[in-house]
């Protein structure tokens, strides 16, 4: 069961994306009233879900994870992500991924406590980079990433280290992912040209 903010969140987010028009990243933030990092992290994990976009998020998370480490509890996005566009469905899509990771992973009675920002800041970096890498025809590349993210920004909302914790093991998963990927792209091409790269 999805926990209280982020049930309203997702309200917010259906309410904005209702009649499926194209709206910018700005607009998506503005009608949310999303400005602190924990929402604007969630909503840049939903639209990481959508196909290619995750070059243009992950990158935006990289830099509210930057703001993290320095302590900011406001986000600022420059206006080149801001004014990024997306369609209305792409947004339903991602939501609705999310809240079915949500259903495992987000137990309601999880303890609440202050989450580490500037520690938390680092993984966010860190998984926002995998995010950010250009692998389009990797299947499932973004989906760890993103779930993972969307976890901590929760994390973050309503102070449950458990979540972050459940993120950090996501986030663990796609570097896992990403490297085996990486060593299996290599080989590949090591045996195509006749490279010895190991």
């Amino acid at each position: 069961m999805a926990s209280p903010e982020l049930s309203t969140l997702s309200t917010l987010l259906r309410q904005t994306v209702e009649e499926d028009e194209a709206l910018t990243l700005d607009d998506l933030l503005q009608r949310t009233g999303a400005d602190s990092v924990g929402p604007t992290i969630v909503i840049l994990s939903i639209l990481s879900m959508i196909p290619y976009a995750s070059f243009v998020t992950g990158a935006g998370l990289m830099v509210v994870g930057g703001q993290m480490v320095v302590g900011s509890r406001k986000s600022w996005l420059p206006k080149a992500f801001l004014r990024f566009r997306m369609q209305g469905r792409h947004v339903r899509s991602g939501l609705a991924q999310l809240e079915r990771w949500l259903q495992v992973l987000a137990p309601a009675g999880s303890r609440r406590r202050a989450v580490s920002k500037p520690l938390v800041g680092v993984l966010v970096l860190w998984t926002a980079f995998m995010l950010a890498l250009p692998l389009p025809l990797v299947p499932f590349a973004n989906v760890l990433p993103a779930a993972g993210l969307a976890l901590i920004g929760l994390a973050v909302m309503e102070h449950r280290p458990l979540l972050a914790g459940f993120g950090a093991l996501l986030s663990l998963g796609g570097t896992a992912y990403f490297l085996a990927v990486g060593k299996g792209v290599l080989v590949v091409f090591s045996q195509l040209f006749g490279v010895s790269l190991f």
